[in-house]
């Protein structure tokens, strides 16, 4: 007849280090479901200057205009960027509360987990309450879901201008296709240089 020889506290342990991954899962998960809507104000910024470069705007632009729209084009490029690397990277206890949510649990069993880590007491009757009470948690939160990240970009662009994005890149994938380096090109040549590629011409 073969004994079971794992303990309470090694069980405890072991679903403790089943919680934790799930806890880094879930990090990582909230990470991205921050940093979607950055990324599509970054490809917002992108896809603009690839249109206006598309649809032949630089060569029409006086040399200060075409500065004055290059800067703002790369004023908007650095701030998306440093919008999407200042990310902030979830917390532990924020982790906790989305594998929470995304489980629909009503009881915060992991929550009230971490807050009994402190708990204990010199008295045994206590402690045997406290120790029972963390295996029934640890094997509630055996049951808990990490989900797949879900950015909910609707709330940061109710008025779905994002599809806009969307046209935009069927636009210039449609209009310039092969075209497209040359146009991006003009935006970095200016009056004397189309002037003395003209001459060579």
């Amino acid at each position: 007849m073969k004994h079971d020889d794992t303990s309470p506290e090694m069980t405890r342990a072991v679903l403790e280090r089943a919680f934790e991954r799930k806890v880094q899962k879930s990090r990582w998960s909230g990470l991205l479901e921050r940093l979607w809507p950055r990324l599509w104000l970054l490809a917002a910024v992108l896809t603009a200057f690839a249109l206006v470069s598309t649809f032949g705007v630089w060569p029409h632009l006086g040399d200060v205009a075409h500065w004055a729209l290059l800067a703002a084009f790369a004023l908007a490029l650095i701030a998306a960027l440093v919008f999407v690397v200042r990310t902030p990277w979830p917390t532990r206890e924020e982790a906790v509360r989305r594998i929470e949510r995304v489980s629909g649990v009503a009881h915060r069993p992991a929550s009230s987990y971490d807050d009994t880590l402190s708990m204990a007491s010199g008295d045994s009757a206590t402690r045997q309450l406290w120790r029972a009470h963390r295996e029934r948690l640890a094997r509630a939160m055996q049951k808990l879901k990490v989900g797949a990240p879900k950015p909910h970009t609707h709330r940061f662009d109710p008025f779905a201008l994002r599809s806009l994005l969307v046209l935009g890149a069927v636009l210039l994938t449609t209009l310039a296709g092969r075209e497209l380096p040359n146009a991006l090109r003009d935006a970095f040549r200016f009056s004397d240089q189309r002037v003395l590629a003209a001459a060579r011409l």
